[in-house]
């Protein structure tokens, strides 16, 4: 696996031997450890995605796919799906940094002209589209993805079916803005809900204060009259 891969290239930066004993091994293999977490897919991928991103802006697409593929690459294989193994947890589709990493290579490879590379515009965006497709599978909800799909398509003239693709992500766009403007409302009402609840519990203490208040004058009220008469 390249996770394990990746772990042993820690330790050898480290000079970790198999054979060394004792606190100064347990220190060398916690801090192989520490650098093991900057080898992890997300950390990776982040780096990479960043880089290619630099590349891109600057219209070396070349360079912009070697890096987002560099990415991709460090994402261990699940052997029991074939499938490329996620480890991050993610809030928004953009999140999803594997997705991401596949998507902007597809902007890349539509981007690159035939003149810097050895391949033919047709099969540039073919290989585009494909991108294009494994992003929207690692995360069908983005829009984006299907915009890359669009572009994929435009570029091998099929009009018709890149048309299809851009409603896609626009219907998709709207999703996640109602479930966005769902999700604020739910927590807003929460909020109220718990400000009243406090509301309450405040008028509760309140009448309770009130309640002690008036318990303690009456029995000052009897003790002070029991004393005088104890006088």
């Amino acid at each position: 696996m390249m996770f394990e891969g990746l772990k042993s290239r820690a330790s050898q930066m480290l000079g970790l031997r198999s054979d060394e004993k004792g606190a100064s091994s347990s220190s060398s293999s916690a801090t192989a450890t520490s650098l093991f977490s900057s080898f992890s897919p997300r950390s990776v991928a982040a780096s990479c995605k960043a880089k290619g991103n630099e590349m891109f802006a600057r219209r070396d697409f070349a360079g912009a796919i070697d890096a987002y593929t560099e990415g991709i690459d460090a994402f261990p294989i699940d052997p029991s799906t074939g499938k490329p193994a996620v480890y991050f947890e993610k809030r928004y589709p953009e999140d999803n940094l594997l997705a991401v990493l596949h998507s902007n290579r597809s902007a890349a490879l539509v981007s690159m002209e035939p003149e810097g590379s050895s391949r033919s515009k047709e099969d540039l965006c073919k290989d585009a589209l494909r991108d294009a497709e494994q992003a929207i599978a690692l995360e069908p909800t983005w829009p984006k993805a299907y915009s890359r799909k669009g572009n994929a398509l435009s570029g091998l003239k099929k009009f018709r079916l890149a048309a299809k693709e851009f409603a896609k992500g626009m219907a998709k766009h709207k999703a996640l803005l109602q479930a966005e403007r769902s999700r604020h409302e739910k927590e807003l009402a929460a909020l109220k809900a718990q400000a009243s609840s406090q509301v309450d519990e405040y008028l509760r203490l309140m009448n309770e204060n009130k309640s002690l208040k008036r318990q303690l004058e009456d029995f000052n009220l009897v003790l002070g009259n029991q004393s005088k008469k104890l006088a």
